[in-house]
């Protein structure tokens, strides 16, 4: 690296890279920024007001050791610094630019923004009712469960279950929930003793009145089989 005004040169190693940042200054500075300065100051970069690309970034390890002690406050919080390469401008909040107008496309994705906010909300228990609505099914079982929930003298509560309007759509699982029953049947017979406690809870479960015997299988309407699994020990 070698200065255009002076003898001075520094070896460096430097990585070839596409490109090292955005133009700098983002925008033209207005002309009285370079008018002002004096005359004996010969910038290493003529063209510092002017947007332009980066040619060279150098560490902090050749930096300072360019630097000279000559510093000088200009206007608009502007810096001059004398350096081996020349005199550089830098710092300055209140710069005057010459801005140019430049068009900006802003797009509003609303449904996104509301799935977001949605989002937030129920992580953090804010999902009003007028925000989230039962839907008719979701809500024929909040009415079934405020008007039959009822709780015993034990302190247990009792539940009625919910059923569809057209339990036909279940469709035919009686063969099905059959063969299951018989399989469990053959595995209690291996297994005396879990047998005999399965039979102990089908009949308690009959004399609470839980469940009642068909008299014969050909009886008209719809009928559901809850077949049972082991384990036995069902809390209702």
């Amino acid at each position: 690296m070698t200065s255009k005004d002076s003898s001075y040169t520094i070896n460096i190693q430097c990585l070839v890279l596409p490109s090292i940042t955005a133009q700098l200054p983002t925008s033209p500075l207005n002309p009285n920024v370079k008018a002002t300065l004096p005359r004996h100051v010969t910038l290493a970069d003529p063209s510092f007001d002017k947007p332009g690309p980066i040619d060279l970034l150098i560490g902090a390890n050749v930096f300072y050791n360019i630097l000279s002690n000559q510093r000088l406050k200009l206007q608009n919080g502007l810096v001059a610094q004398s350096t081996s390469l020349g005199w550089i401008i830098a710092g300055g909040g209140n710069v005057p630019t010459e801005l140019q107008p430049r068009p900006i496309a802003c797009h509003s994705i609303d449904q996104l923004h509301q799935q977001i906010t949605q989002f937030w909300q129920t992580e953090e228990g804010m999902l009003t009712p007028a925000v989230r609505k039962n839907s008719i099914e979701e809500q024929q079982c909040e009415d079934l469960f405020e008007k039959t929930t009822l709780r015993d003298i034990d302190g247990r509560y009792i539940v009625r279950l919910p059923s569809r309007d057209d339990v036909r759509k279940l469709g035919q699982s009686r063969a099905m929930a059959t063969q299951r029953f018989l399989s469990n049947e053959r595995k209690r017979e291996r297994q005396p003793n879990i047998n005999a406690q399965y039979q102990k809870f089908i009949q308690e479960y009959y004399d609470m009145g839980h469940m009642e015997k068909v008299p014969k299988p050909g009886l008209p309407g719809f009928k559901i089989i809850l077949p049972t699994t082991p384990p036995y020990h069902t809390r209702i």
